[in-house]
């Protein structure tokens, strides 16, 4: 991490080219890299319970004293705050600090609010005329690309997705769709 933050998302550093990328849309923002676009992969955020439950042999860093969660994290966490900014949503379907899974192809961009997701209950959505299904796998909220409008998602085929404040998506990608 860089220590930065743009349109209120932290900004990576990668020290062998000195550049300077937005993990959100997965770019380079500054250095010899400006304008390039990393492959995105798909990645879990959930909760360590879950973690372990499907992963019951992880091992785990433990930090020393005062290395944790900062009480100013957990204090933004539970505020009305949009952003280190101060920054406003855009747009009012969702509530700011709504947790969305976003997905964006091609220039199109969607975001299903996470407690829409349910297992066994899928959000199925079309984007870039290619359909998707958003379910709860896990604890965590994912998405996969499906064949048809009621077939089972192909668990072989999860689409690179964020996980995100509905706000701080909006700023990334600000004709977003909702999908509930």
């Amino acid at each position: 991490v860089s220590g930065s933050l743009w349109k209120d998302a932290l900004v990576m550093y990668d020290r062998q080219t000195r550049s300077l990328w937005t993990h959100v849309a997965g770019e380079c923002i500054e250095g010899r890299l400006v304008g390039k676009r990393l492959a995105a992969l798909p990645a879990t955020m959930t909760t360590f319970r879950d973690w372990v439950a499907q992963h019951p042999k992880t091992l785990v860093l433990v930090k020393g004293p005062g290395e944790g969660m900062s009480s100013r994290y957990r204090d933004y966490v539970s505020s009305d705050q949009q952003g280190i900014f101060g920054t406003l949503a855009k747009r009012a379907e969702l509530n700011p600090k709504e947790i969305v899974q976003g997905v964006a192809i091609d220039g199109e961009a969607a975001a299903i609010p996470v407690a829409a997701c349910r297992e066994g209950a899928p959000v199925r959505f079309k984007l870039k005329d290619r359909r998707f299904v958003a379910l709860k796998v896990g604890g965590a909220a994912k998405i996969y690309e499906s064949g048809s409008e009621n077939d089972t998602p192909d668990m072989t085929k999860e689409v690179p997705s964020t996980t995100a404040y509905w706000f701080a998506w909006l700023n990334f990608f600000p004709k977003s769709r909702v999908i509930r």
